[in-house]
């Protein structure tokens, strides 16, 4: 079975209670201006169509293009968001896993918590390459567990299913890492993180059988909130022109995407992180894994390289 404790994890987000507010008030305002740009779009998009004789057509189009400008405008923040929002959240929740306050009483938490970001890692695109430098480093990690049966004996070496298991293993996982580095602080970020892919490495079995759980837990929690709201959300659909069904089942994907990456993200980051920090306690990371990374992963072997941002946290060291 699984080694997290739901009730601590539900704790150790209630500790974080502003980041999980800040966290639905960014994703739910982004799902209102989906909302509101389907709305208008296919609005347009049906006059359009009555002009020219296809109103069904001309809904659809307008629609679809609204939502795929929503979502490109989406792909650009997507950087921004993980700086001001995911990783400050990271932090809050490494200091709630040891019941420490992530910023003192007269400070407001997620402002402090996003200033401990840019001082850690810098500018977003460094956070951000250092996010997924780890995230391939984690997928050599997963190949080699599937590839030698480690994930689950059972299914064999080299099969097809445990390979996808082993990738939806390291999904989020790179938080994991950006929070070990969060919680050290010692020396370069590039190098705390290198320290904590050797000790995910050492316990990687154990670590990829909760991730697992989580995914499945994260995923059925999804489908019940979808299952949820989509009457309601349909029901609202029949003040539009055209089918409401359509309506209630984008909008309440929508809506479920929001509720999944405000709420069950953090909850599966929360608890696996807190397996994490506590399978490595009083371990040392062991020379043979770094050299075996170091020599199949150049991502990994690129994170001895110092970035101009390790270099002036060297400086401002010395």
């Amino acid at each position: 079975m699984w080694d997290f404790s739901i009730s601590r994890t539900a704790g150790i987000l209630a500790q974080t209670a502003p980041f999980i507010r800040f966290r639905l008030a960014v994703y739910f305002a982004i799902a209102l201006i989906y909302l509101l740009t389907f709305g208008l779009g296919s609005g347009i998009g049906y006059v359009a169509g009555v002009l020219i004789g296809m109103p069904s057509i001309g809904r659809v189009v307008g629609g679809a293009m609204s939502l795929g400008l929503v979502t490109y405008g989406l792909g650009w923040a997507r950087d921004y968001l993980f700086q001001l929002v995911k990783a400050p959240h990271i932090l809050a929740m490494t200091r709630a896993i040891y019941s420490v306050p992530v910023s003192s009483a007269n400070d407001e938490p997620v402002g402090h918590a996003q200033s401990v970001i840019r001082e850690r890692f810098g500018e977003t695109r460094a956070l951000v390459h250092l996010s997924q430098t780890i995230g391939a480093v984690l997928s050599l990690v997963a190949k080699v567990m599937a590839d030698a049966g480690q994930l689950m004996p059972a299914l064999g070496k080299s099969s097809r299913i445990a390979r996808v298991l082993a990738r939806v293993s390291i999904v989020r996982t790179n938080e994991i890492i950006l929070g070990y580095d969060l919680h050290e602080q010692r020396g370069k970020p590039s190098d705390g993180c290198r320290q904590g892919l050797i000790l995910y490495a050492q316990n990687v079995r154990r670590l990829a059988k909760n991730a697992l759980w989580l995914a499945t837990f994260r995923w059925m929690s999804a489908a019940l909130f979808f299952l949820m709201i989509i009457g309601p959300v349909t029901a609202i659909g029949y003040v539009l022109p055209g089918a409401a069904w359509a309506f209630g089942l984008i909008f309440s994907a929508i809506l479920t995407w929001a509720f999944k990456v405000s709420v069950l993200e953090p909850f599966s980051t929360a608890a696996l992180m807190d397996v994490y920090l506590h399978s490595i306690e009083g371990q040392l990371p062991n020379p043979k894994w770094e050299a075996h990374l170091a020599s199949a992963s150049s991502d990994f072997r690129s994170l001895s390289i110092p970035s101009a941002h390790d270099a002036d946290v060297e400086r401002e060291a010395s």
